[in-house]
């Protein structure tokens, strides 16, 4: 459901004013989608990545993304970062924003390459910035507390050391094919330390983790550009070496970009950087948003059904309609 007004404002003015016009918003957008391809939901096939599905929707998941970051930030300030396979499906949907701040990439070397890739074209453009990141392949039931959230995220990733600063998820099962995030002491609502940042865990130790009072990692989070680049230099520095050395200046012809990502190293964001970083992590609790990683079929039929339930007669729909080229 969407925000009231007043909430809505708040969120769009928010952010801006604590990072002096400052803020950027990168949107995730290349993944393949394999768990999902070819399952058949409510009688559809997906045929897909599942960004580019609206699932009952008006809008795909990624337009309801860009949604959000259009509540974050300026249009100008938006950097999707997709893959040239996918073109056909994600090229209507961002044909309104800047031609440059589309990041194609010729190949997928994982969400921590994407993001660096970013996050060198944002500092190019603005060393003072502050980013917010939000992946495209999640469902949400209610965008306000969300969005209230990564505005309090925002405000304390601009203290002076630097934090990157997740949202968490309060969770409702043992998930063990989320991350988890253990917060340390603090507020109810604030930034708090980390403690433990488990990508994965098993089942018994998902249930270990929510009884510690863990939290599911959402994979939105704000942090400054510098302090970014600082995680990636301690945490994946064969990436970023490997990256400049290619493209120095962060920008080159379609010839260049595709030899330097057949040289980058796979990079996942969540193990390879997030977990190597946890002295520099902080996290900010959210409960209430119906937040759901839509990465297999049962959670995407879950999520279906609870939609269903919640629905006015003039909401969501029963069946899927997959975005038309």
């Amino acid at each position: 459901m969407r925000g009231s007004r007043t909430h809505t404002m708040w969120v769009e003015q928010e952010p801006a004013r604590e990072t002096g016009g400052h803020l950027w918003t990168v949107l995730l957008a290349g993944g393949e989608g394999t768990r999902l391809l070819g399952a058949s939901i409510d009688g559809e096939r997906i045929d897909r990545p599942k960004q580019f599905c609206r699932f009952g929707r008006d809008d795909s998941l990624l337009g309801s993304t860009l949604w959000r970051a259009r509540r974050i930030a300026d249009p100008a300030h938006i950097l999707p970062v997709v893959s040239e396979r996918h073109r056909v499906w994600w090229q209507p949907e961002l044909r309104h924003l800047p031609r440059e701040n589309v990041l194609v990439q010729p190949q997928s070397r994982g969400t921590g390459a994407a993001l660096f890739h970013a996050l060198i074209h944002i500092l190019l453009r603005d060393e003072r910035a502050t980013i917010v990141v939000l992946p495209c392949d999640h469902g949400v039931d209610d965008d306000d507390p969300l969005l209230a959230a990564t505005g309090r995220a925002v405000a304390a990733a601009s203290d002076p050391s630097g934090p990157l600063v997740l949202v968490g998820v309060e969770p409702r099962t043992p998930e063990p094919q989320y991350g988890w995030i253990v917060p340390g002491p603090g507020g109810a609502g604030g930034a708090r330390p980390v403690r433990r940042f488990e990508e994965k865990p098993s089942l018994r130790e998902a249930c270990a983790l929510m009884e510690q009072g863990g939290l599911w990692n959402s994979l939105i989070f704000a942090v400054s550009g510098r302090a970014l680049l600082a995680r990636f230099l301690e945490a994946a520095p064969r990436l970023v070496e490997t990256y400049l050395w290619k493209m120095p200046a962060g920008r080159g012809s379609e010839e260049a970009l595709l030899e330097c990502f057949a040289s980058l190293p796979f990079t996942d964001l969540s193990r390879h950087i997030l977990e190597r970083s946890v002295p520099h992590l902080r996290v900010v609790p959210v409960h209430g948003t119906g937040w759901t990683d839509l990465g297999t079929p049962h959670r995407l039929e879950t999520w279906l059904h609870r939609k269903r339930r919640m629905a006015s007669p003039v909401g969501v729909k029963p069946g899927m309609r997959l975005l038309t080229p």
